[in-house]
């Protein structure tokens, strides 16, 4: 997945030097656009004609985790029949401060389904074998045997999250498999089926993998209803029913911290219709809009003050005060849509967002 550059310049120039320190310990050219993982913590590039160099750093101080070594290890352990990018080489070091590894891997000059955020922005339109072969692959995935688990996936983190996040008791894991850890769009490629980022690879719940996946996808249906009819073993059984909790608890913890706003209302809908308990309060009424075709308009966010459960519309960019005012000025919303002619607002108990509140917009101001 594509990410900014790492604000601290000292972390981004640090980075670059790893970089091409390893280029040229392995002989090869880097050259092309920089792609940089979450938070800096990787940086890839083009080497050569057919490879693909990614540098992953870690602070010396702290253990580096699962995530070190996983693409590495599933390139050794998992089944050639797993379609994914060959690793050719690899090379580690350390300076004073943090540790390195650079992994020298097959490039693959198609794009994935989709760049930028895992949320999936945009129908898939896949072809019947394209998601047969998905399922084989997970399917094969799963009988390898590991040691490997993402702290996310262990029952203690579930013990201590589940009734936060979701609004019930710890639940028993009574199946676990192998899978792949981050399955969304952003990570697969296709036609023909590639996955790519076996980095967070581990035993998890049957059905997390998969759960996730539809989880991403909740803002496209027809894309949700297809996972769904692909996997009915998951969403038709106890055990997949299970992992896809894990999995929505999850994604809640990511909204929690301020990730994904635009997914959480879904994500919170679906948790409710497995539970039946409403999910805690923080998790209702966030969203994410854009301005479409009048653009000049920005990026802007609402949400739902715990407190006095006024809407609340904050600037993430480009968007004018007289927008803001005029959205907070609106009482007791917990969800709101944006169109081209304004805010119409709804609380939850109303199901059609025809009966909502209108709150027109001021006309726009001189560009």
């Amino acid at each position: 997945m594509f990410a900014p550059p790492p604000e601290d310049p000292h972390n981004r120039i640090r980075m670059v030097r790893a970089h091409a320190a390893a280029a040229g310990t392995l002989c090869v050219r880097a050259h092309g656009s920089r792609t940089w993982g979450f938070k800096g913590r990787t940086l890839s590039r083009r080497a050569d004609d057919h490879h693909w160099l990614r540098v992953v750093s870690a602070p010396l101080d702290k253990e580096p985790g699962i995530r070190w070594d996983g693409i590495a290890c599933a390139d050794t352990l998992l089944p050639r029949s797993v379609p994914r990018p060959r690793v050719h080489d690899l090379l580690e070091w350390t300076d004073r401060t943090h540790r390195y590894r650079a992994e020298l891997s097959e490039h693959l000059p198609r794009p994935a389904l989709q760049s930028g955020s895992p949320v999936l922005t945009r129908d898939l339109d896949l072809p019947d074998t394209w998601w047969a072969d998905l399922r084989a692959a997970l399917t094969v995935t799963a009988t390898v045997p590991t040691r490997r688990q993402a702290g996310r996936m262990r029952t203690s983190w579930m013990d201590r999250h589940f009734h936060r996040l979701l609004g019930i008791p710890s639940i028993q894991v009574t199946s676990w498999t192998t899978g792949h850890g981050d399955l969304h769009a952003g990570n697969l490629l296709g036609p023909p089926l590639v996955i790519i980022d076996w980095e967070g690879w581990s035993r998890m719940p049957a059905g997390a993998d998969v759960g996730l996946f539809h989880a991403y996808s909740l803002r496209r249906p027809a894309t949700a209803a297809r996972i769904r009819a692909a996997f009915p073993d998951t969403f038709d059984t106890q055990e997949g029913r299970v992992g896809e909790l894990v999995a929505l608890a999850q994604l809640l913890q990511v909204s929690e911290r301020g990730g994904h706003p635009e997914l959480t209302p879904h994500l919170a809908r679906r948790a409710e219709q497995f539970t039946g308990v409403p999910v805690p309060c923080r998790f209702r009424g966030f969203a994410s809009f854009s301005a479409w075709s009048w653009a000049p308009f920005g990026q802007f966010r609402c949400s739902v003050s715990r407190r006095s459960r006024d809407l609340r519309v904050r600037r993430t960019s480009g968007l004018d005060p007289w927008v803001l005012n005029r959205a907070a000025a609106h009482n007791r919303s917990t969800e709101a849509v944006l169109t081209k002619r304004g805010f119409r607002c709804f609380r939850r108990n109303q199901c059609s967002p025809t009966r909502g509140t209108y709150i027109p917009l001021p006309p726009a101001p001189a560009l």
